[in-house]
């Protein structure tokens, strides 16, 4: 749970600085997940990253999820959902979640 810990107490910072919680993953090695999808609804939200890793006996995953609706009135920024959740035996214990707009 040392690696869950240290990312959430740096939650605040990230979300004020626009900076994606795939760094964390980049940093400590986590793996991607193969994301077999297609955003096929221009509305619909849909997951852009994710990767987990164990650590100390749980499964920790970072996802970013995101949404294209509105490039289509011309408008680029769009909202990041960075969440991080914690899991052992398959159910979750604990998730943090930040948004940001870029």
């Amino acid at each position: 749970m040392d690696i869950y810990n240290e990312i959430v107490s740096k939650i605040h910072e990230c979300e004020s600085k626009k900076i994606p919680i795939s760094d964390f993953g980049h940093k400590y090695g986590f793996k991607n997940v193969n994301l077999n999808h297609k955003n096929e609804e221009i509305n619909e939200p849909y997951i852009c990253y994710k990767a987990q890793k164990e650590n100390d006996g749980y499964i920790i995953t970072l996802e970013i999820e995101t949404e294209d609706n509105y490039r289509s009135f011309g408008n680029d920024e769009e909202p990041y959902r960075n969440k991080i959740t914690v899991s052992k035996n398959g159910k979750e214990i604990q998730s943090k979640t930040y948004v940001y707009v870029k």
